[in-house]
């Protein structure tokens, strides 16, 4: 880790490749590990020290969006051209159903947690605009 934050020369290459284009990246709370989601309809799990892949989550269209919990590093919201918000535990088997926050007909290109409200998400999605969501409460924007 110490090498790639000082390195000049190239960075370390994570070994997990996307098949398409990469549109968003997202760090755990202890730098362990890098979520990077793109093109492909994939969010691909990587370990920094081992830059070996420990998991791959799909959507089923692109992935634009993906934000670590502020306070559990086991889950992470992804957003995608899909029209869904989906919450992971990283836990579960990636082929198991995670959690879905929304559902749309238009995509979602961004997802965020609220880093000292972590109960709180907010979305971007190309139709409806910016949204507030309370995951305790799912069922609609706040």
């Amino acid at each position: 880790m110490e090498q790639a934050i000082h390195s000049r020369v190239k960075p370390i290459q994570l070994k997990g490749e996307h098949h398409s284009n990469i549109f968003c990246l997202a760090f755990n709370s202890g730098n362990t590990k890098v979520f990077s989601g793109g093109n492909d309809e994939q969010v691909i799990l990587h370990d920094v020290e081992s830059s070996e892949t420990l998991d791959v989550f799909a959507h089923e269209d692109a992935v634009y969006g993906l934000s670590v919990s502020p306070v559990n590093d086991n889950i992470f919201a992804s957003s995608s051209d899909d029209g869904r918000v989906l919450i992971w535990d990283i836990r579960e088997s990636p082929h198991g159903e995670p959690f879905c926050l929304a559902n749309y007909p238009s995509a979602f290109h961004s997802v965020m947690f609220n880093p000292v409200e972590p109960r709180l998400l907010a979305t971007a999605n190309s139709k409806e605009g910016v949204g507030l969501w309370d995951i305790r409460k799912p069922q609609s924007p706040s």
